[in-house]
């Protein structure tokens, strides 16, 4: 059997157990039910971290149903990858209830693009608030992008960038790609050819592909660095072989074989 379909079983079975333990765990105090759970958290995290994924998932399963929100964000993430949207969904809510920044994310990508659940563009903005507010920092990227395109509230370019930023000081690759790109174009802020590449760089060494396709143009138009196009065939290669079609297009066009592997 498949990993992925070992995974989808290990996580229904757990789901599904969840209910039947409710009465159970009704004897325990709320305060030993949540370092329980967190103890299994974190052993959850070292077999993760050793790719023992199966026994991870049972553990985070495990103490998603003990009312975990960390745990239950996490099951959401899993359902959410392997297609299963509406039981993502349900995870992902009872983690945002609970004032859990990631579960409150989640639900925001859910509404944003209708999975398991009706689209609402309002809905996703008021969840990645609340997780932006809370420092997530993939929220906050997630809020500019929702500024920067229009979706849900007013375009806003200032508004973006501040989010951008925010999320990008974390250490965030997409919201360090996010502001690179709102420097080269001058969108929110003065362009700063500089800047762009300082930003585009750091998401790029942590093997973003947009970042690794802007950072290849930048080195193929000398813009913010010297010209280079051995240096911008490097940086586009890279963002090629994780898929990046603009990268693919850009190597075939200077000359380059493009290796392509099926998803």
């Amino acid at each position: 059997m498949k990993l992925k379909a070992v995974l989808l079983l290990l996580c229904m079975v757990s789901a599904n157990a969840w209910a039947q333990n409710v009465e159970a765990q009704r004897g325990q105090s709320v305060t030993a039910q949540n370092g329980e759970a967190q103890a299994i958290c974190q052993e959850a995290k070292v077999y993760y971290e050793k790719r023992d994924y199966p026994k991870a998932l049972r553990l985070y399963c495990k103490a998603a149903g003990m009312g975990s929100a960390e745990a239950q964000s996490v099951v959401g993430d899993i359902y959410r990858v392997m297609g299963n949207d509406e039981e993502a969904v349900m995870w992902y809510r009872m983690a945002a209830e609970q004032g859990y920044a990631a579960g409150q994310n989640g639900m925001g990508v859910m509404c944003e693009h209708g999975r398991g659940v009706e689209k609402d563009e309002q809905a996703a903005l008021q969840w990645y608030r609340l997780a932006a507010d809370q420092d997530n920092a993939d929220a906050q990227c997630n809020l500019g992008m929702m500024y920067y395109k229009g979706h849900g509230v007013k375009k806003d370019m200032v508004q973006a960038l501040g989010w951008f930023r925010k999320s990008a000081e974390q250490g965030n690759a997409d919201g360090q790609n996010s502001l690179g790109y709102m420097y080269r174009n001058g969108e929110g802020v003065e362009a700063d050819a500089y800047e762009a590449v300082k930003w585009f760089r750091k998401a790029a060494e942590q093997g973003n592909p947009s970042a690794e396709y802007n950072l290849g143009e930048c080195y193929a138009m000398g813009k913010g660095v010297e010209k280079s196009m051995y240096k911008a065939q490097e940086w586009y290669r890279l963002a090629a072989n994780q898929g990046n079609i603009s990268a693919q297009d850009e190597l075939r066009r200077l000359g380059y074989s493009v290796r392509t592997t099926e998803p």
